[in-house]
């Protein structure tokens, strides 16, 4: 099997770029869903404010937590592909 030209390998970047802002964006949308489902459920009163912020910030948190974790993929994967 050939090794890759150095083209190809930008364009395999690029594609798992595509990939991570993919992911990045799920995470995003996840964190908006469950910041509406917490202003509803307060609505409703099934939550207390103090609950609210409190689940805010651990949603806030995990979504930090997550991006972070894709960006450290993102740049290991970078990496390799340009070593190849």
């Amino acid at each position: 099997m050939p090794h890759l030209s150095e083209e190809r390998r930008e364009e395999l970047v690029k594609v798992i770029a595509k990939v991570a802002e993919s992911g990045r964006v799920s995470v995003r949308n996840t964190r908006r869903d469950s910041v509406e489902l917490l202003r509803q459920n307060k609505k409703k009163g099934t939550i207390t404010e103090d609950e609210k912020f409190k689940t805010q910030d651990k949603v806030q948190n995990l979504t930090d937590k997550y991006i972070v974790n894709i960006e450290q993929m993102l740049s290991a994967k970078k990496k390799e592909i340009r070593q190849l």
